[in-house]
């Protein structure tokens, strides 16, 4: 009854005595401790995708970087000269990485190779696992080879399979 009005009571002036003093407290920040990321560099995730996947990804890297990098797609045509890093990657069909991410490589070589952070490819592999040979032949011999950029953090990732809206 009684005794735990009064402790209800206490626990809430304590709680607002405490919290008007963190006000008062000229530095105080409540998120001190649980470190928000925050960048001085502009980060862009540029990616090329036919179904999907690659826009997937593309948004899942930005927000590995904690949300700081700018989520691009292909077709937008993106002047990304104003960006210090710039990660980069495309849906893989017919073996190929999109024709279109391919000439804006080409058009902009110059500006994108000492931006270049990390590399991606997206491919179905007939359900399998992507492993080395889909690295080498991805990665390696095109999107490494267009931005001139060997030894760049790159990565294969298994896409979806949606035949509804695949083209034959």
């Amino acid at each position: 009854g009684r005794s735990d009005m009064i402790d209800r009571r206490n626990f809430l002036k304590a709680g607002l005595v405490g919290m008007g003093s963190a006000m008062i407290v000229k530095h105080a920040n409540a998120l001190e401790f649980y470190h928000t990321r925050s960048s001085d560099k502009k980060w862009a995730v540029l990616f090329a995708t036919w179904y999907g996947s690659s826009r997937d990804v593309g948004i899942w890297i930005s927000e590995g970087l904690g949300g700081i990098a700018d989520v691009y797609d292909m077709r937008e045509k993106p002047d990304l000269s104003g960006y210090d890093n710039v990660v980069i990657g495309s849906s893989i069909q017919w073996g190929k990485i999109n024709p279109d991410l391919e000439d804006y490589i080409k058009q902009n070589q110059a500006m994108l190779t000492p931006k270049v952070r990390g590399m991606w490819a997206v491919c179905g592999n007939v359900g399998r696992p992507p492993g080395e040979k889909e690295h080498k032949n991805y990665i390696d011999n095109q999107m490494a080879m267009l931005l001139k950029a060997p030894g760049v953090p790159a990565r294969v990732f298994g896409g979806r399979m949606t035949p509804g809206i695949q083209s034959d």
